[in-house]
Parts: C-alpha cells; structure tokens; sequence
C-alpha cells in the first residue's frame, strides 16, 4: 500500500519539478553546512579579536598597579618629608606617573571597546579616580617645591586614598577580564593564570617591602610589626609556589621562562633578603638605618618589577597565541565563504543546465510530435547530432516522418501498378495518365487512416509522446 501510494504521488510530479527538487535539496544541504562553518569561524574570529583586546588592556593594568603601589609611598614620603625633594627621586617619580598614567588611558579606551561584567560600574569608577589623580598629580608638583609649612598636607591623605581605591578598581578590573575569556582556550586559561599569579607575587612582596619603606620613612616601627611582616614574607613564598604550579605542564616561550628564573633570584636571592631583615631588626631597635628610604625604594622597586615582567612576557605571549588564532578563523572563514559561494553559483549553474539541456528539449519534442500527430512531417527538433539521452529520443522521433514517407511511396506504386494491370485496351496512353494522376494524394494532405497503417501515436506521461508499438512493428516489416 504504501509503495502504491508513493508511486501515485510520484507519478503526480513531472520531470521538470523532480530534477529541481532534487537538486534544490542536495545544494540546500551543501549550502546549510557550508554556512554553518562560516558562522562558526565568524564567532571564533569574534573571540580572538575579543581576547587580543582583553590581553592588550590587562597589561595596561598591570602596568599601572606595579607603578601606583610605589608611587603612592615615594609621593606620600615626599609630602611630609621637610627635606625639598632632589633630583634623583623627582626623576625616578616622574618616570613612575609617565608609565602608569598613560597605561590607565590606553585601558579605558580598550575597556570601552569590548563587554564584560561589571562594565557599567567599574570603567565610570575608573575614569572617576584617574580625572582625580590626575589633578591630584597636578597640585603635587606645585605643593613639593613649597616649604613643609606651606603645603596643604591633605594632599598626602587624598592621594593615598585615590591610589588605594585605583589599585582595588584596577585589581577587579583584571580579575574580571580574566574570567571573561576563560574557558575560550586552554592556553590563553594558562597564561592569563600566570599574569595573576604574577600580580599576587608583586602585591604580596610589595607589603613586606612597604613595611621597610615606611618604617624608614618615620624612624621606626612597631615590634609587632614584626608578625605582619613574617606573614607578608610567607605569602610571598606560597605566590611564588602558585605561580610555579599554573606554569607547570606547558611548554613556556623563552621570554616567559626567562622572566621566571630572574624574579626567582630577585626575590629570594639571599643577600637581598638579608639587608631586608637587618632594616627591619634595626628599625624595631629604634637604630639608626644603614638607608633611608629614598635608597631602599629603587632596591626593592627593581625587585618587585621582576615579577611585572613575567606578567608582561606571559601577555605577550597570549598575544602571539591569539594572533595565531586569528589567523587560523580569518583564513577558515575566507575559505568557508568561498565555498559557500560556489556552491550557490554551482546550484544556479545546474538549475540553468537543466533546464536548457533537459526540460527545454523534452518540451520541443512534446510540441514535434503532436505537430507529426496532426500530419506535418517536416519536423526537425535539432537534437538528433546530441550523444545523450535526449539525442536518442529524437533520433526515435526521426524515424516516423521517415517511416510514414516511404509507406505512402510504397502505396503509390501499388496502386499505380494495379491499375495499369486493370486498364481496358481502349483507355490508351490517356488513360493511363489519368490513372496515374488521379493516383493517391500526398501522404501528408490525408487523414491517417487504419487502411494506410499510418505512424499511430498516443500522448503519455502528460504530453511526452511515444510511438505506438504497431508503428515501429509496421517500420520494422517494411525493411
């Protein structure tokens, strides 16, 4: 029943609409996959340019928390100090702000570049606090040329409050950023992974070293200033593990591994720890410091910008990556829409071929033969030189006209030749010619005929014509 019922409905399509819908449907799903790849390697190409941004702005970030936690102490120091500043620490403090201001400007035109959580409060916070540093930086360099008693020495107070309140923005700010492209790529996970472990190394060992730096500052410090200290300097040794363990397993670029083994000897070698424990043991003991602080700020600076380094160096490297992969989507997504277009240009080129080499000609041989139904035997459709299909059956059609030509001369001559065996011997050669003349008409200006066993044909298959069987029988006799 059911191959019945199919045959009913397939016997309703014609030729036209079957060749259509089959090629329609295999280009469709051609063009279906082609296009699904092609979005694909669009929003792949949409994370890279993602990740490329967020890379770029977290190493501003960074740039700018390393610089911000020591200017804010040396700036601080230099408010109350009575000393005038000198020209060593003026230059070493203005290359500070000349790293860290630009840095936050290059971040706050990324940051408005791309989406992340927390986009519509942090980015206004942080634009906020840096138009306050800025001025802040602005009435500094006024107020230190001043005598002590002069300044306005709430200005060491707002800038240690602006600064700590950039640091804990900027400090989210990266944390969020990472956790934006996280799970996007392993690797990019992994170095973005060591940048934070970097930052929890520089802030951990930043606290031990601003204990020194204050404590030079004033004079002294408390005795259980020591117990924070030995936590700082624990912590330090626990960030150093962490940023170890998120390097593990990856094959680092030499850069990376480089800027690991320096900050290794920066921050433990065995020297720099002990002239840090003796400025403290003195400054407990109320003794005089073998440096002040203006000296032990550059020493220790330098140390902590090592792990800066490893930050920028695994950035740097997640910027390598993501141009590789950018690469990759740009090409995959040229080559998807390229063979996305010619397979919209093959479906054109088969419905066209199609119908100019197939339904074109089955519908001229459909019009030939009822032209040859209605007695016009000069019909020539043209596609008899064809080698195919097509070629054949008009080569078929040929054989009609043919056929019926040679059975009306055959007709002729038999009844030329029964009349001349039936003329009376006093017709003469008149008779003859008006038996001749009045002969048969031409075939082609009388009905057909059962008599005349004429090319009989039938319409089927909604207008595709066919012979008859008794006409190629009756061809087939007369050879």
């Amino acid at each position: 029943m059911g191959e019945l019922l199919g045959e009913i409905m397939l016997n309703r399509l014609t030729v036209a609409a079957l060749l259509k819908a089959v090629i329609l449907t295999t280009s469709f799903c051609v063009v279906l996959g082609f296009s699904l790849n092609a979005w694909d390697s669009w929003g792949r190409l949409q994370v890279t340019s993602r990740i490329s941004v967020i890379a770029e702005a977290s190493a501003n970030l960074f740039k700018a928390m390393h610089n911000l936690r020591t200017d804010r102490s040396t700036t601080n120091r230099l408010v109350n100090s009575d000393q005038p500043i000198d020209s060593d620490i003026d230059k070493y403090l203005r290359s500070l702000r000349d790293t860290e201001m630009p840095a936050m400007s290059n971040a706050l035109g990324q940051l408005a570049t791309i989406e992340f959580a927390q986009q519509n409060t942090l980015v206004p916070e942080l634009d906020r606090l840096f138009k306050g540093l800025t001025a802040l930086q602005k009435e500094f360099w006024v107020e230190v040329q001043k005598p002590k008693a002069s300044r306005r020495l709430e200005l060491a107070e707002e800038y240690m409050k602006t600064t700590a309140g950039l640091l804990e923005t900027l400090d989210k700010l990266s944390a969020t950023l990472a956790a934006a492209v996280n799970h996007q790529d392993p690797m990019i996970d992994q170095l973005l992974a060591i940048k934070q472990s970097a930052w929890l190394l520089r802030n951990t060992g930043g606290e031990a070293s601003l204990i020194i730096s204050l404590g030079l500052g004033s004079g002294s410090v408390l005795p259980e200033t020591r117990v924070k200290y030995d936590k700082f300097l624990g912590g330090t040794e626990i960030a150093f593990t962490a940023l170890e363990l998120a390097a593990s397993g990856m094959q680092l670029p030499s850069a990376l591994s480089a800027a690991m083994a320096a900050t290794k000897t920066a921050y433990f070698e065995p020297q720099y720890l002990a002239l840090r424990d003796r400025l403290l043991n003195t400054l407990i003991a109320g003794e005089k410091a073998e440096l002040t602080a203006n000296q032990w700020s550059p020493i220790t600076v330098g140390r902590l910008g090592t792990a800066v380094g490893v930050a920028e160096a695994a950035l740097d490297a997640a910027k390598e990556h993501t141009l590789i992969l950018h690469s990759q989507a740009q090409r995959s997504l040229i080559l998807q829409l390229t063979l996305l277009a010619l397979a919209l240009a093959s479906t054109f080129g088969a419905m066209t071929a199609v119908s100019r080499r197939v339904i074109k000609p089955l519908h001229n041989m459909r019009d030939a033969m009822l032209k040859v139904a209605s007695g016009d035997l000069a019909v020539d459709t043209g596609y008899a030189q064809r080698r195919d299909e097509i070629g054949a059956l008009a080569g078929a059609l040929f054989l009609c006209p043919a056929f019926c030509h040679r059975r009306a001369n055959m007709l002729g001559s038999d009844r030329t030749r029964r009349n001349m065996a039936n003329r009376k011997p006093s017709q003469g050669l008149g008779g003859i010619r008006r038996t001749v003349s009045s002969g048969p008409a031409p075939f082609h200006a009388r009905p057909f005929g059962t008599n005349h066993s004429p090319c009989s044909m039938v319409l089927l298959n909604q207008g595709l014509i066919k012979f008859h069987p008794t006409c190629v029988e009756s061809f087939i006799v007369s050879r």
